[in-house]
């Protein structure tokens, strides 16, 4: 991958990477609704392949991810995860969020779960536009994926 030519970069963002996947206390369920959204949003079918298959792992169903552009309505989310999916489609499309969806979250979530959170977002968001800017597709083991969840 392109990353591989700044070996000292791509090292302190996987150490980032890591933290978020396997240390952060926030929900890996919450985490992953707001890549999935945010990387689907950026048309990241390369970066939205790989989270549809770390959600599955953490418990999302083939349903929940089928259904994130009907969220809102869906009574497959309760009401914390569909915050944190328009959390996430907010900062991605507009750049920030509203105030009273903030507070709704941050009422939800201890402070350092919403830091965990806000991170992630800027993340996924910044690893969606590279793999965009590289023109990187998905591999042919994700075109399965791809096929019921794209």
């Amino acid at each position: 991958m392109a990353l591989a030519a700044s070996p000292a970069m791509t090292a302190r963002l996987l150490n980032l990477i890591r933290y978020l996947l396997n240390e952060s206390a926030l929900d890996p369920k919450l985490r992953e609704l707001a890549i999935l959204k945010l990387t689907k949003a950026n048309g990241s079918a390369y970066a939205f392949a790989h989270h549809v298959i770390l959600g599955e792992r953490v418990g999302l169903s083939k349903e929940q991810i089928q259904q994130l552009h009907n969220y809102k309505h869906s009574p497959l989310f309760n009401e914390l995860e569909k915050q944190v999916i328009q959390f996430a489609e907010e900062l991605t499309l507009q750049g920030k969020v509203g105030e009273a969806l903030f507070w709704q979250v941050r009422r939800a979530l201890p402070l350092d779960q919403l830091v965990d959170l806000i991170t992630a977002i800027g993340l996924w968001n910044g690893m969606s536009r590279i793999m965009n800017a590289f023109e990187i597709d998905p591999e042919m083991k994700s075109t399965e994926v791809l096929e019921w969840s794209w």
